[in-house]
């Protein structure tokens, strides 16, 4: 996984997602808005895809392992700049180029990149990749879907959501939950 955090987190990917964004001000809420029809949410596959009658008839579906695994590893809302405001939205309403900030605690709510952050930021990949690997960041690492904050923050840029972001890559190849 620490590779995964150097390799994907290159000048490319922060400049494109980043392109016509102004890091300190973020996107304005209609282009966001226009970016979400144009994108779709930021919603994963779940890793048990069922019909809405079947899980209504199985709840136990959504009590298995997996499924406990995938909604603790998916953050339901996001700290997000617009028009220079930092507000607390959905994380299925995140597109690419929106400028989030990560806390101590805080789960990434899609795939990310440093823009800027503090000296001890660091993270742990559990949830990514099964073993608890914390790990210093600086400008312009990656910051995969549901990697956890253990200190320190940072201004990131959303460089994937929902279904093309590392977990749902991970998930379609079955590699993903990893063993414990």
């Amino acid at each position: 996984v620490m590779e995964l955090l150097r390799v994907q987190g290159s000048d490319d990917a922060v400049a494109s997602s980043l392109a016509g964004v102004d890091p300190t001000v973020g996107l304005t809420w209609d282009r966001a808005r226009a970016e979400a029809v144009r994108m779709g949410p930021n919603r994963l596959t779940p890793p048990i895809d069922c019909p809405a009658w079947i899980c209504c008839l199985l709840p136990c579906l959504m009590s298995t392992t997996t499924m406990r695994r995938f909604n603790a590893s998916v953050p339901e809302s996001a700290l997000v700049l617009r028009e220079g405001e930092w507000t607390d939205v959905d994380a299925v309403s995140l597109v690419v180029s929106d400028i989030v900030k990560l806390q101590e605690g805080d789960l990434a709510p899609a795939d990310l990149a440093v823009v800027d952050c503090s000296d001890d930021f660091a993270v742990d990949t559990v949830a990514l990749g099964g073993e608890h690997s914390r790990t210093r960041l600086s400008r312009k690492d990656a910051v995969p879907l549901s990697t956890l904050c253990v200190s320190g923050e940072s201004t990131l840029v959303v460089a994937a959501i929902g279904d093309n972001t590392e977990l749902a890559r991970r998930m379609r190849a079955r590699t993903w939950p990893p063993a414990c």
